[in-house]
């Protein structure tokens, strides 16, 4: 059998290789396997819905929608420098007193996002 044969599994299971996860009823894939997919397949859809998330867990307002979303004018340097250094970009609220709108949101690096938490006058960002 060549690697590109799929492995038949037993019904329930996620098809994912090597997941042993079940998926739900009238579904193939588990919900870590089908977000997984769903990340890799829609990038920009996925950030967006991880912010208004975190949003609506921290108690912060969230009036940006998908679409200005996707033609904000940083995107494209956000979706390639996002991650978890202190050099990656992170999506951050100028007046930390209003939501998440298109007019109060910038592009800071982490570290420079700290220093803006701990340095309350901080409003350039020299990053």
């Amino acid at each position: 059998m060549n690697r590109h044969q799929q492995i038949k599994k037993p019904k329930g299971l996620c098809l994912t290789d090597r997941c042993t996860k079940h998926a739900r009823k009238s579904r193939n894939y588990c919900h870590c396997c089908a977000a997984r997919k769903f990340a890799i397949s829609n990038p920009i859809c996925y950030a967006f819905n991880n912010l208004k998330q975190n949003a609506k867990r921290r108690g912060h307002d969230f009036s940006l929608t998908l679409e200005q979303f996707r033609n904000w004018h940083l995107i494209d340097a956000y979706m390639e420098g996002k991650g978890k250094t202190s050099t990656s970009m992170s999506i951050d609220r100028r007046d930390n007193d209003q939501g998440y709108h298109i007019d109060n949101i910038q592009l800071l690096t982490l570290a420079g996002n700290t220093r803006k938490r701990y340095v309350p006058y901080y409003q350039e960002n020299p990053y």
